[in-house]
Order: C-alpha cells, then sequence, then structure tokens
C-alpha cells in the first residue's frame, strides 16, 4: 500500500469534497514502469475503475506515476484519475527533470530500482522518486495530491 497516495487522497477529498473517508485498494495499472503520458493516463484509469468496482464507494480514484521523454530530456510525473463510474476526472502533478543517470538505465529498470541502486532511496519509505531527486524538497503525497486536485475538480 502506498501511504503518500493514500494522503494524497484524503488531502484533496477534505479540500474539494469536505469529509470523506479514503478506504484504499491494492490494484494493477497495467504498466512495469509506464513511459509516457498516455501510459501514465491510461495506468491511473484502470486504477480508478478496478478501485470503484472492488469497494462500495462514490469514487474511484487512481495515481499513476511515469516518466516521458521530451526532447531529448526524461521527466517524472503522476497522472491522477477520479470516476463515479460514469464521469472521469483528470488530471497531472505537472513535470520534474531525471538526472541523465538515472535516464541510462529505463526503460529496462524501473525507476524505483534505479533511485535504489543510484542513491540508496527506498521509494516506498522516503517519499517517493520526487522526493530522492528533489533532496525532499517536494514529496510524492504533495505530488500526488496536486495532481487529485485537478482530477477532483471535474467530478461534481
Amino acid at each position: 500500500r502506498n501511504r503518500a497516495k493514500i494522503k494524497a487522497a484524503e488531502n484533496a477529498a477534505r479540500k474539494l469534497m469536505g469529509a470523506s473517508k479514503v478506504t484504499c485498494v491494492d490494484v494493477d495499472g497495467g504498466f512495469n514502469q509506464p513511459m509516457s503520458t498516455e501510459q501514465g493516463r491510461e495506468g491511473a484509469r484502470r486504477r480508478a475503475e478496478r478501485a470503484l468496482e472492488e469497494r462500495e464507494a462514490d469514487v474511484g480514484v487512481g495515481v499513476e506515476g511515469f516518466v516521458e521523454q521530451i526532447k531529448g530530456k526524461m521527466f517524472l510525473s503522476n497522472w491522477a484519475v477520479v470516476s463515479d463510474g460514469e464521469n472521469y476526472g483528470e488530471g497531472s502533478s505537472g513535470m520534474h527533470p531525471l538526472p541523465q543517470e538515472f535516464v541510462e538505465r529505463l526503460p529496462e529498470d524501473e525507476l524505483a530500482e534505479v533511485i535504489h541502486d543510484e542513491l540508496g532511496h527506498d521509494l516506498h519509505e522516503q517519499g517517493g522518486a520526487i522526493a530522492a531527486i528533489t533532496n525532499r524538497e517536494l514529496l510524492r503525497s504533495e505530488f500526488s495530491e496536486r495532481a487529485l486536485l485537478h482530477a477532483f475538480t471535474e467530478i461534481d
């Protein structure tokens, strides 16, 4: 379970919907290492739909981290999808550049593995990839929350 994503969903839901209860469901986004906005978007949508199917909930939430190459530079981002079963809200966290030494190992290796090898960070315990590459100036929960705030605003 990804505590940062849970915290992000709780914060975004509280800010935009008032008091709410967030329940975590382990669902697969379908990609080992999403390598484009489209794969991130598809993974987040799958997660939201599967979460909604597995729980009796008002909305399903999915967040998918991904990397994307733009004009020779690789960026890290999150995509979020919120669905009530009929409507979909979507949003992105923004993009942060990845160090070149990480890029050389993608997509063969997963980003978490690369960061662990290069920096010695356990991403699940230390704020995610964004925290590792920004010296904790940004945390995964904040990065994910930004994407979720955009997504929640599209759902009435």
